[in-house]
């Protein structure tokens, strides 16, 4: 939650799956998500309800585990997987009425994408030739018009030439000449990658006046040019929730950003709903438009690079397309010229280069963390991190996908080496590259970041120490912790990151295993939050506060006895190293110096939550005595649903809770 108004809240079921997500952006905008799920647990339908009512339901449909179809409540077809490749990639799927193609190499490269009406007229076709050795798109074609590119590259993989038009670079991947721009300039001894000029080409206009503001995270926050200026307002989590754009101070457009699938525009003559089917803003195939309180589904037909080229409808009648060269900018598809700034056609989505969102006014794209120059090929605000640390090119951190744009994209704004992991991952399991690569980016950079997360309800000298501790004291179970998360997300078993007291959360899959934690990193199942009343996050969150004080000595004492039991006992939950472990989670969430708000629970309010005897309720505030049992007095499994009142219970210290050290441990 945060103090603009937005806000994200979760409920789950009795089984810890998340049951709702409510999203909530400043001005009272919000979108909600109702989950319901299958006998074996997977997701079965999603509805989708924002502050103008009811918009559309999901239902999923699955085979041999794998998603295969999505269809709406009201029986429009969203898309179904028809057939795969041996590497399991899609060649056969039908949208709406539409039947797309996919066509691969042997080493599983794209070579053409098609796409046929129902009546078996074709509406789309491009074609592409790759070099297998590096990666490097040579050629494509849009086979419909008979359009044909070709594109070189140096010795750095960097692109070199595209179409008619070349790009020269100096040694640290600055572009000092790009053919449809002009000259580059960099005089800024303090900002040697900062575009700080452009010598254009003729009857190339150039963009003057430019100012951004950032805020926190690097964000941008007010872009001004003249008399036009946008307001980004953002989320505790840094994502953009709003876009106020006005001219000489008046309103032109406020658009409202929800839950990865949802936009809101507001403008003098009303307003529209977008929501994206079946995927997000990048990877969607279809969207619903509600405007005037008419809906209408629309398919968008995406390249390799998930760049929006074609949207059309439910008959296969195309309403959009579009073109883009090699850096982005947009251009006629009917002769490939790039639009001058100021006549580009409406995005009816306001999005297209690999599914960002376009700022026509300014002539930039939005890539989230940082906005990009199509035209100069490079971002205004150097990325944060440096993505390869033993390849030069990357130390340049304005450019944009190491000037490789036809061999990446950077849906974040932030390419990380996980994105890489995630999109080859993604292209050989079938899943979409993209989509995969940019979450994998996203929870490679918040992994890390976990290192750097502290528990803001101590003190300054108390949150220094955890993080020195961290590389010293607790440096054992901060490197397996770290090198386990990164592989666990390299290997497609992180679905999300999260933070909370300190503790690093990676939640996903994991292995098909409970949770583990060390260090400040806790690894679960899709069933841990991080969240004080989530039973398993309670438990593992004593692990870490175990780590913090057992330092050295944690690894021997409590992983590896954990580790064991865990694989042998059936009484591992209540062995003294996990007792301890309840112990201090128990006591640090209901100490009210630390203001967890609504987390004591009294007898009568524990009473209340287990009137129909339901003690693994899963849901319910507070300590959950049935998963994390207090075997105060020793007396076993007949704990596990025994109430302790923190307030009047000075038996939780008991002995046979309470782990103690010894030097030797250390």
């Amino acid at each position: 939650m945060s103090d603009n108004g937005s806000a994200a809240r979760n409920t789950y079921d009795a089984y810890g799956r998340l049951k709702t997500r409510r999203e909530e952006a400043p001005d009272g905008k919000w979108l909600q998500k109702t989950y319901s799920y299958t006998a074996d647990g997977q997701t079965s339908s999603i509805a989708y309800v924002s502050q103008n009512g009811a918009l559309a339901t999901e239902l999923l449909s699955y085979r041999n585990g794998f998603l295969t179809e999505v269809r709406l409540a009201d029986g429009t077809p969203v898309y179904r997987h028809d057939e795969e490749n041996a590497l399991g990639q899609l060649t056969k799927l039908t949208v709406g009425s539409m039947r797309r193609s996919y066509e691969f190499n042997e080493w599983g490269l794209p070579v053409r994408r098609s796409i046929t009406r129902a009546d078996g007229t074709l509406m789309f076709a491009h074609s592409y030739r790759f070099n297998a050795s590096n990666n490097n798109l040579e050629s494509r074609k849009d086979e419909t018009r008979s359009l044909s590119e070709s594109f070189g590259y140096d010795e750095l993989n960097r692109l070199s030439v595209y179409g008619d038009k070349s790009v020269v670079y100096d040694n640290h991947g600055n572009i000092l000449r790009k053919g449809d721009a002009g000259e580059l300039v960099y005089t800024d001894p303090n900002r040697p990658y900062a575009v700080t000029g452009l010598n254009p080409v003729q009857d190339n206009p150039v963009k003057s006046g430019l100012d951004i503001a950032y805020i926190a995270g690097d964000r941008p926050s007010v872009i001004t040019q003249g008399a036009k200026k946008a307001a980004l307002t953002y989320n505790a989590g840094h994502e953009r929730v709003r876009m106020q754009y006005a001219v000489n101070d008046l309103t032109r457009l406020t658009r409202y950003y929800l839950g990865g699938n949802y936009e809101f525009d507001e403008t003098v003559g009303g307003f529209k709903e977008k929501l994206y089917l079946g995927g997000g803003y990048y990877n969607a195939p279809a969207v619903l438009l509600k405007e005037g309180g008419n809906s209408s589904v629309y398919f968008v037909h995406r390249d390799y690079l998930g760049s929006i080229l074609q949207i059309a409808d439910t008959q296969g009648n195309v309403v959009e397309e579009n073109s883009f060269d090699a850096w982005g900018s947009l251009r006629n598809p009917m002769n490939q010229a790039i639009y001058t700034q100021g006549e580009e056609p409406e995005l009816l989505l306001g999005r297209g280069y690999t599914g960002h969102e376009h700022l026509p006014f300014f002539g930039l794209i939005n890539m989230n963390a940082r906005l990009y120059d199509p035209l100069l090929g490079r971002f205004l605000c150097p990325d944060p991190y440096v993505q390869i640390p033993d390849f030069m090119q990357s130390f340049n951190r304005y450019s944009y996908c190491m000037n490789s744009p036809l061999c990446y994209v950077d849906e974040s704004g932030e390419f990380l080496l996980g994105y890489t992991f995630g999109f080859f991952r993604g292209l050989f399991t079938g899943k979409n590259p993209f989509k995969t690569g940019w979450q994998g980016g996203v929870n490679e950079v918040k992994i890390w970041g976990g290192l750097f997360t502290t528990d803001m309800r101590k003190n300054f000298l108390g949150q220094a120490w955890e993080m020195l501790s961290r590389f010293t004291w607790q440096s054992p179970q901060t490197f397996f912790g770290l090198a386990f998360s990164t592989f666990s997300n390299w290997a497609g078993q992180v679905d999300d990151v999260d933070y909370w007291g300190g503790a690093t959360v990676v939640r996903g899959n994991n292995w098909n295993s409970g949770a583990v934690t060390l260090g400040s990193y806790i690894i679960g199942n899709r069933n841990i939050e991080a969240d004080p009343n989530n039973y398993l996050f309670q438990h593992e969150y004593g692990h870490y506060l175990q780590s913090q004080e057992m330092g050295l000595a944690y690894i021997p004492t409590v992983g590896i006895p954990s580790l064991k039991s865990a694989a042998k006992s059936r009484d591992h939950s209540l062995q003294k190293f996990e007792q301890d472990a309840n112990r201090r989670a128990f006591n640090y969430f209901n100490d009210p110096k630390n203001k967890i708000d609504g987390f004591y629970t009294s007898q009568e309010r524990y009473d209340k939550y287990n009137e129909n005897k339901s003690y693994e309720n899963r849901t319910a505030k507070g300590w959950n005595f049935f998963e994390n049992p207090l075997d105060v007095n020793g007396i076993g499994h007949e704990s596990r649903v025994k109430y302790y009142d923190y307030k009047l219970s000075g038996a939780i210290h008991s002995p046979n809770m309470t782990l103690r050290m010894f030097w030797l441990k250390y």
